[in-house]
């Protein structure tokens, strides 16, 4: 996947490019709109370290997760398929 950037652009978005390239993608620099250079990885891609747990607590998961609304039995029901869950 080619990214393409404008040597216009801020901060925020040259950092991202500098992240595509370290993950192995080669990054287009633009200038009005018309490439004029690109940037490529010099070696295989770095992984991405990450720690397990990290995210622990942010993500909920209601108690009817599993439970389908009434009007969506219905809509089935109406189909004539007769589906309804276990």
């Amino acid at each position: 996947m080619v990214v393409t950037v404008s040597i216009d652009g801020h901060e925020a978005e040259w950092k991202e490019a500098l992240r595509s390239v370290r993950r192995g993608e080669e990054v287009l620099l633009t200038e009005g709109g018309t490439p004029v250079a690109r940037l490529l990885p010099t070696g295989p891609p770095v992984a991405v370290h990450r720690r397990g747990g990290e995210d622990a607590g942010k993500v909920v998961i209601a108690d009817d997760f599993d439970a389908l609304p009434e009007w969506l039995i219905d809509a089935f029901e109406s189909l004539g398929e007769g589906v309804r869950p276990s």
